[in-house]
């Protein structure tokens, strides 16, 4: 095979205009200069691999146009030489030799590669073996039978090309679907055991696989089909991705381009989007019709006085509520909380023995992990009590005194949220909101020596610092910029991140608490003259700050530095490679930026 050289990598649009590409990612710096709209970049496994279907197909037509036209002034020169009577003998002789030469050669040149652009393949063999000053011998139209047999060859020759080329992949969504969701959101721990997320739901779903089970575990399945169809349909890149049994991930294209299209312009560019939209809108349906299923299945579970306490229906009814959070189309979406409290129904029905069993301790930690997120969001304190929630299900000793602190602030905030809405303003009730005001005080003080006490391996560790010329091309437009200006930090991994970031939010809603008091306290006095205010806003800004510098390492722009960061990850994901971008950690980051933008300390930018 001949070699053409090393394939661009560039966007579509340069490789269509001819010019360098500097492979900027996600938008390519030549589009953006030229205000082009950049179609993005191939995929490496159509980089490897190139279709030859279409290319063995012109070099077919174009031989056989090459034999008629040579065939034509064969004839010509036939003709010429009939007119002299004393050279007909050598004509005739001349023909047989050139005819048999040249059936003799189309096989040979069909096998070839490359062709030229020679009138004939007759005379390319014929020159080669003959000296250089020999002269030609013309040529004559072949017979009948001999011009059918050439046509069968060539006819042969690129089904044959054809045959030996690679096809394309397609699987259908189902099957990718559990893959790309266990490789996405499934983290495993690795060392210490205690660093993990929906790690519960690989057993669980052993014995949904099992012998025996029937339906009985149809609400689990459905449950976690439809999760792994929702986050494989809210993909945005053009291609899927499946692992291979060596581990790493091999692309598959979510859309099949038709070979003469080559996806030469921004038309075809279009064609593939609008494409890929309606097979994700196709996939999305798909994904609710699971959620129905599941609904239904765990409702029955739900009834059924023999199986609604099994780890099955609590885990079933967790993804239910995850599903709601990553199909969700407008912030405050209500139906996430309705099933987090189900599920802290099932926990406290459950009671202590399900710590008895290490599936029993992940889910209950699973549940309380979406309690203090759904405490402090709502203001509703969480059920039971703080001490309850932490007896007898510590796995680790750092996160589980963030947890406690994150308890007692959603506690505090139900409190003044009750206190304020019944209590009119009398000394006593002053007196009151004050003192909550210093509890909420010295809770913000453990927070801040927790953030210093925690391990070394826990610190974040800065990468570099993101100037805001560089970072936002032209100084205005922030979504084209890879990183927002500022610091930008990184953690050993992203279940530490979220243990971090659960602390700043927690620190956000304790500011304003804060705030909330000194504004019922100096009423009718503008609160933002109060020292509390002044507290607040800093070590808000600060907070804020924080979490905007852990946002690059979720989203992966921390493997550019990775010689600064430990090699050995405490944990690992359910299949697939553990390096590059995953879902999980934009998953972590919702509710920290959601928290973050109720903030009146936040900009514009």
């Amino acid at each position: 095979m001949v070699y053409c050289g090393k394939p661009s990598k560039g966007c579509q649009m340069c490789r269509t205009r001819r010019i360098k590409c500097d492979e900027t990612k996600p938008t390519c710096n030549q589009c953006a200069k030229a205000r082009r709209e950049c179609p993005g970049y191939k995929d490496e496994f159509d980089l490897v691999l190139r279709n030859e279907n279409l290319a063995a197909k012109r070099r077919a037509l174009k031989l056989g146009t090459s034999r008629r036209g040579g065939g034509r002034g064969s004839a010509r020169s036939t003709e010429k030489k009939a007119k002299a009577p004393a050279n007909a003998s050598s004509s005739r002789s001349s023909s047989s030799s050139s005819s048999s030469s040249s059936s003799s050669s189309s096989s040979s040149s069909s096998s070839s590669s490359s062709l030229t652009d020679s009138p004939s393949p007759s005379t390319a063999s014929t020159s080669t073996f003959l000296p250089t000053n020999h002269h030609r011998q013309p040529k004559q139209q072949l017979p009948l039978g001999q011009r059918r047999q050439q046509q069968q060859l060539i006819f042969h020759h690129h089904q044959s090309l054809s045959s030996l080329s690679p096809t394309p992949i397609h699987l259908p969504p189902e099957s990718l679907a559990p893959c790309y969701f266990v490789s996405n959101f499934v983290l495993l721990p690795r060392q210490d055991g205690t660093r993990g997320f929906l790690d519960y739901l690989l057993p669980l779903l052993e014995r949904t696989t099992g012998l025996g089970n029937g339906d009985g575990m149809a609400h689990l399945r459905h449950a976690f089909n439809a999760c792994a169809l929702a986050s494989l349909g809210n993909r945005t890149s053009s291609s899927f991705r499946t692992t291979t049994s060596s581990g790493r991930e091999a692309g598959i294209p979510l859309s099949s381009s038709s070979p003469s299209s080559g996806r030469p312009g921004l038309g075809g560019v279009i064609v593939d989007r609008q494409r890929q939209q309606q097979q994700r809108t196709a996939v999305l349906a798909k994904a609710f019709a699971e959620y129905s299923r599941a609904l239904r299945a765990t409702q029955a579970a739900l009834v059924d006085p023999e199986r609604w306490k099994s780890d099955e229906v609590l885990a079933a009814v967790l993804l239910l509520g995850m599903f709601e959070n990553i199909t969700a189309t407008q912030l405050g979406s209500l139906a996430w909380g309705s099933h987090v409290e189900g599920a802290i129904q099932l926990v406290k029905a459950r009671g202590r023995s399900q710590l008895k069993t290490k599936l029993g301790v992940q889910l209950f930690v699973a549940v309380r992990t979406q309690l203090i997120i759904h405490s402090l969001s709502t203001g509703n304190a969480p059920a039971m009590g703080v001490d309850w929630w932490l007896e007898d299900a510590i796995l680790d000793p750092t996160a589980s005194e963030c947890q406690r602190l994150s308890l007692k602030a959603g506690e505090m905030r139900a409190e003044i949220t009750r206190l304020m809405s019944r209590v009119t303003r009398t000394p006593e009730s002053i007196g009151l909101v004050q003192d909550l005001m210093r509890r909420a005080q010295d809770l913000d003080e453990h927070v801040t020596a927790w953030m210093g006490s925690v391990p070394e391996a826990w610190q974040p560790r800065t990468l570099c610092w993101q100037l805001h010329s560089l970072a936002v091309p032209g100084g205005s437009d922030y979504s084209k910029a890879e990183v927002f200006p500022g610091r930008v930090d990184a953690y050993s991994d992203f279940w530490v991140a979220s243990v971090w970031n659960q602390a700043r939010t927690t620190r956000l809603v304790i500011m304003s608490i804060m705030v909330r008091c000194a504004a019922w306290v100096c009423s009718p006095l503008d609160y933002r003259t109060t020292p509390e205010y002044a507290i607040a806003a800093r070590v808000c800004v600060d907070t804020i700050t924080d979490i905007l510098a852990s946002v690059p390492f979720h989203l992966g722009w921390h493997t550019k530095r990775r010689d600064l960061l430990p090699k050995d990850d405490p944990a690992g994901f359910g299949c697939g490679d553990d390096e590059g971008m995953k879902g999980l950690a934009g998953y972590f980051l919702t509710w920290p930026l959601a928290c973050m933008m109720t903030q009146d300390y936040t900009t514009d930018a």
